[in-house]
């Protein structure tokens, strides 16, 4: 490898190594509602950390959290992020949506993929699985994906909430493009989860 060939494959190691971050990041920053709380300022709106903070939490420090899941969010193009001169010549940041907050957010039909994540970023045994064989889930909770929503509620909740509104988004894609149910006059799903494809 050539220097600049050895920097590059060390940056993206690095960056490779990081990645969890950001899936810990984005979780957190759908709980708190941070997107969702900048897309409602509305079109080109841009907010600082305290003003996002100040919708969310009467702690005066919570801007102090808020502003560093943005600014990582921001280098994903999660959100924009603009910096203007704040008090005392300090770096103000100020975060806006981007074009993907409109699939992290709830949409018209009330549904975000969002959730989904929420459900799916638990704890999985990769490694425990790569090694010993088997699924990484059954190996975590001792037994088998499709048991373990029914003994943890707030896991059910957010499967078959992420999964329905998995399903309402892509499936309103999907009627957009094929045009082969144009005739259909009754569809029925039965594809398991809720047993529901809300349109």
């Amino acid at each position: 490898m050539t220097p600049d060939e050895a920097e590059e494959a060390c940056l993206y190691a690095m960056q490779l190594l990081g990645a969890s971050v950001l899936g810990m990041t984005l979780k957190a920053a759908v709980e708190l509602k941070l997107l969702e709380t900048i897309v409602r300022a509305g079109p080109g709106a841009v907010l600082s950390p305290s003003e996002i903070a100040a919708q969310l939490s009467d702690n005066l420090q919570a801007a102090v959290m808020v502003d560093p899941i943005l600014r990582l969010l921001a280098a994903f193009r999660v959100v924009s992020c603009t910096v203007e001169a704040g008090d005392g010549g300090r770096a103000l940041r100020k975060y806006g949506a981007a074009p993907v907050c409109k699939y992290l957010t709830k949409n018209e039909d009330g549904v975000s993929i969002a959730v989904l994540g929420l459900a799916t970023t638990t704890k999985y045994y990769l490694k425990d699985a790569g090694l010993e064989g088997g699924i990484p889930l059954n190996k975590a909770y001792g037994m088998k994906v499709f048991e373990y929503p029914g003994t943890v509620a707030w896991f059910n909740q957010a499967f078959n909430e992420g999964t329905r509104n998995h399903t309402t988004i892509f499936t309103r894609k999907l009627l957009q493009k094929y045009r082969g149910f144009d005739d259909v006059k009754v569809l029925v799903d039965i594809g398991g989860g809720t047993g529901a494809t809300n349109l």
